[in-house]
């Protein structure tokens, strides 16, 4: 028949068991950057005690004392060993057995990643204890021709004026049309073609006044030989009247405008001057 006494000498049992297997799973194995810390800790002892407890016997009809047992509890002082990670160092996981995350206090920057307690492993073109510092390259060897400019991380060449930057981007080629003087040469010939443009349109605008000169000449001339006809048959004819005055008159207006003729004639040669020259000037660019 199981009573109250064994049930609690049991149950004491497996707490003892379960106490001394953390205790050993938690020293079994330390992994790396793990170190190890002593303190004094308390912990139940089970102790089984005998006692004496009365009993009533129905037979003897009185009460008599037997010899029992009972489990109590004792707490020992014990030095316990127990487990944590060394200063620097973290678990990823909080069941990992040993820690292999670095830490450090401050960030590393720049692209720099921490490889041991307060120690950054920098990118290329930086330094310093968390990768702060830029790395002038220019400042030592490099292996640009002309020019070096210094970047953030790195650094780029470039080249002098008349020099353009080859393919490996180090070395520098001959470029004639890269210099201030080709470009500034190339900006007048623009110009004087604008120029030329300019004096063409004028050349074609004075060309067809021209030819609308040339054409009231014409008309004009017939007038006049029509009017010289007409005088001489005056010689002989009646005195003038009022209205072959008017005629007259309009036809001497008509012929004020042949004098235009010379200073268009003036202009357009000025313009065919004008014109060879810069014709000149730019076969000579």
């Amino acid at each position: 028949m199981v009573t109250i006494t064994s049930i609690t000498n049991f149950l004491a049992l497996v707490l003892f068991g379960l106490f001394y297997i953390i205790h050993q799973s938690q020293s079994y194995y330390q992994g790396r950057h793990v170190c190890t810390d002593r303190r004094k800790v308390q912990y139940p002892v089970p102790v089984t005690k005998s006692y004496r407890k009365p009993v009533f016997r129905k037979d003897l009809g009185k009460v008599v004392y037997v010899t029992a047992h009972k489990t109590i509890f004792k707490m020992e002082m014990k030095v316990q060993l127990y487990s944590r990670c060394c200063k620097g160092w973290q678990k990823r996981v909080p069941r990992e057995t040993g820690c292999l995350t670095p830490v450090c206090r401050e960030k590393c920057m720049n692209g720099g990643h921490c490889i041991a307690p307060d120690l950054c492993m920098c990118a290329e073109g930086y330094a310093g204890y968390k990768c702060q510092t830029d790395i002038n390259e220019c400042s030592g060897r490099h292996q640009c021709q002309q020019k070096c400019i210094n970047l953030p991380g790195t650094y780029e060449c470039a080249c002098q004026n008349g020099f353009v930057l080859s393919d490996d981007e180090m070395s520098c080629d001959l470029c004639l049309s890269c210099t201030p003087e080709f470009k500034s040469m190339q900006q007048q010939m623009s110009k004087m073609g604008k120029q030329i443009q300019d004096l063409e349109h004028e050349k074609q605008s004075l060309q067809k006044n021209l030819t609308l000169a040339l054409n009231q000449y014409e008309e004009a001339f017939e007038k006049v030989e029509k009017l010289e006809r007409t005088a001489q048959s005056f010689v002989t004819s009646p005195p003038m009247t009022t209205q072959n005055e008017y005629v007259m008159n309009d036809e001497k207006d008509k012929l004020l405008h042949l004098d235009r003729l010379a200073s268009l004639s003036q202009q357009i040669s000025i313009l065919e001057e004008r014109m060879a020259d810069c014709a000149c000037t730019n076969d000579y660019y």
